[in-house]
């Protein structure tokens, strides 16, 4: 027997709260948000079983929970995050839709101080807002520097 799960329950959009709302629409049947690697706090949810009814999400729906890409160099100095050191060299938010490759140019380049006399090597990284480091998953990143002497 083939069993039509849109009938059973439904994710929809409340576009005026940014919340996400879930229709159980049978009785015998529930959606279950306490299991491992669950999407429900993505889509707002606390870890619960919601059985017949409306269920509106708790908080705001978070698919995308990236606001800025920053580009870290180990090597260069005075560039600060809410009023703390960090080795930021740039920021910006990706403006491709998931899955895309990200190509990014600064539009107005910023030249900071480097850290060391002579560069022997330089370790680059991304993070998001919250200092979590990106997983490429494989892709390959390049950055081009322009260095300029200190007048």
């Amino acid at each position: 027997m083939l069993v039509d799960y849109h009938q059973l329950f439904n994710f929809f959009p409340n576009v005026n709260t940014l919340k996400c709302i879930v229709d159980v629409n049978e009785k015998n049947y529930q959606v279950d948000f306490t299991v491992d690697n669950c999407i429900c706090s993505m889509l707002g949810f606390k870890p619960s079983i919601y059985n017949f009814g409306r269920h509106e999400g708790d908080e705001l729906v978070n698919i995308m929970d990236i606001n800025s890409i920053f580009v870290n160099c180990d090597i260069i100095a005075s560039s600060r995050l809410n009023g703390i050191d960090a080795p930021i060299i740039y920021s910006f938010f990706p403006n491709v839709s998931p899955g895309e490759k990200i190509v990014e140019r600064p539009k107005n380049l910023i030249y900071l101080p480097i850290t060391v006399d002579a560069i022997s090597s330089m370790t680059c990284w991304l993070t998001d807002q919250d200092k979590n480091e990106l997983d490429l998953r494989g892709e390959h990143l390049t950055i081009t520097f322009l260095i300029k002497p200190y007048l």
